[in-house]
């Protein structure tokens, strides 16, 4: 016969596959409303995701799991156990805060908030998203209010991303950057020789051509169509919908490729490493990626040491020149890798470059602080940003478009998950370091295509564990002995070219 703790330990695993199945369905309503729902459809799927949301609480917060995890012997037998009994009561306490009717509101809100803000962008009209953004920093503050005493209960909400790190740790590796960034930057910017005119892989491309092509390269490096798709939404992103189902969302350019491949390679290391988790431990947290910003470090390694080499573009030129045959021999692969290398404070985000790509989030994090603490309101938001803009980069937005409309993330609710895009870059460059130096300089390979090594290299070291690590013990895996839980600015302030 069974004892109790193996029989509670089993209930715990129908339990976590449980939430699985319903969450799988969650995320899959979700993709669908970023990619192709109907105009039309936005408030009744804002009810079918809030009825999900509640049903996932419902099962987060069943009072048996107290009573499972109570029997469950200390932590588990096997170190795969320990994690998932640790991670569950963890994630039991936290949902056990929060009311219900706050999860479906915040699930109801954010769904017609994304739709509002999608229209808002293409239109140019903050007004139109402001008093969705009004409520979901309602709806973000009582939510954190629910797990924090402070003020704004901004680390609260990181740690919603980031459970591995102290936010003491997160705050230290963000005023370090905003120390040194501004200078470093400045030094890039004076050392440089004017722009070639017109900046590479610029013109115009057909979007079903660029599909096409986007599809082919994001083959070559190792995606599989057979547990995925490539689809078209106003903000990328990536989504895990199950061990054999992970979805890619990116926009194209009609008159710059550059933008259009960055991206590609940026949701493209999401989705490696979401296609690299043990497939027989989807659903517990075991088979989870590690955190956030482990992450955002695959996106960047690919978007940043792959895709600003020179031989990554010896790779790519030949096929976007086949596409496209009108830029034939109009550029060289090291013009293109040394105008991606460029230093040039600008107004986004996801076009910017390795160098100021920090300080957008920066400025972020700033405001996003501000508004839940009330020291700003929503629709004080543009005039916010484009003051930060040019305190941080000195540029300003022409429009709300171009400014503070740029990102989905507030609008779908995600206050807090801007510092992993740091942290993520942080760690990729310690990670790029780390890395025996025949993984990410063997150019002949990367010349012809061949993307096995880096990936293999990856899958053993760090896709297929899992969970296994946290993120505090990863950093201290790459970078071990320094401040910080680990994280190190050091290696991306050498890779920025201080």
């Amino acid at each position: 016969m069974k004892s109790d703790a193996r029989q509670a330990y089993e209930s715990l695993l129908d339990h976590l596959q449980q939430l699985a199945r319903v969450t799988a369905i969650h995320e899959q309503l979700a993709w669908d409303e970023l990619t192709m729902l109907p105009d039309a459809s936005t408030e009744y799927r804002g009810q079918q995701l809030a009825y999900l949301a509640g049903l996932q609480h419902e099962i987060a917060c069943d009072p048996r799991l107290d009573e499972w995890l109570s029997l469950v012997d200390g932590n588990g037998e096997t170190p795969a156990e320990k994690i998932n009994v640790a991670e569950l009561r963890r994630r039991h306490l936290l949902s056990k805060q929060l009311p219900k009717s706050l999860v479906e509101e915040l699930a109801r809100v954010t769904t017609t908030a994304q739709h509002e803000w999608a229209i808002a962008r293409e239109q140019d009209d903050f007004g139109r998203f402001g008093i969705w953004l009004d409520r979901v920093v309602a709806l973000k503050r009582e939510q954190a209010r629910c797990w924090s005493a402070d003020r704004d209960g901004y680390g609260a909400l990181v740690a919603e991303y980031e459970p591995g790190l102290p936010f003491s740790t997160i705050q230290a590796t963000l005023a370090e950057l905003s120390a040194e960034l501004p200078k470093l930057v400045q030094d890039r910017v004076a050392g440089q020789r004017p722009r070639q005119q017109p900046p590479p892989l610029t013109g115009n491309f057909d979007i079903a051509t660029q599909r096409r092509l986007c599809e082919e390269l994001a083959r070559q490096l190792g995606f599989d169509f057979r547990r995925g798709r490539l689809d078209t939404a106003a903000h990328p992103f990536t989504t895990h919908i199950s061990a054999h189902d992970c979805r890619i969302a990116i926009r194209y350019n009609e008159h710059n490729l550059a933008p259009v491949i960055s991206v590609l390679l940026h949701e493209l290391g999401h989705a490696l490493y979401d296609q690299g988790l043990p497939p027989e431990h989807f659903g517990e947290p075991v088979g989870e990626p590690i955190s956030l910003s482990v992450h955002e470090s695959q996106a960047r390694l690919w978007e940043n040491p792959v895709g600003r080499c020179v031989a990554f573009w010896q790779f790519a030129l030949p096929q976007i020149e086949d596409a496209f045959p009108a830029i034939r021999g109009l550029w060289t692969p090291e013009d293109i890798a040394a105008d991606l290398r460029r230093v040039e404070p600008g107004i986004n985000r996801v076009t910017a470059d390795e160098a100021t790509y920090n300080l957008h989030i920066l400025v972020r994090v700033e405001l996003e602080q501000a508004l839940l603490r009330g020291d700003l309101k929503a629709n004080d938001l543009p005039a916010a940003w484009n003051s930060a803009y040019e305190r941080f980069l000195g540029v300003k937005p022409d429009n709300d478009r171009e400014g503070c409309l740029q990102d989905g993330h507030w609008a779908a609710g995600m206050f807090g998950y801007f510092p992993t895009y740091t942290l993520g870059n942080v760690m990729m460059a310690q990670l790029a370091q780390h890395m025996p130096s025949a993984i990410l300089l063997i150019d002949e390979f990367i010349t012809r295509g061949d993307f096995k090594v880096i990936v293999s290299w990856l899958r053993i070291n760090l896709f297929s564990r899992g969970k296994q690590l946290t993120t505090a013990e990863w950093a201290e895996k790459l970078c071990p002995h320094e401040l910080h839980a680990g994280l190190n600015i050091e290696p991306l302030l050498r890779r920025l070219g201080r």
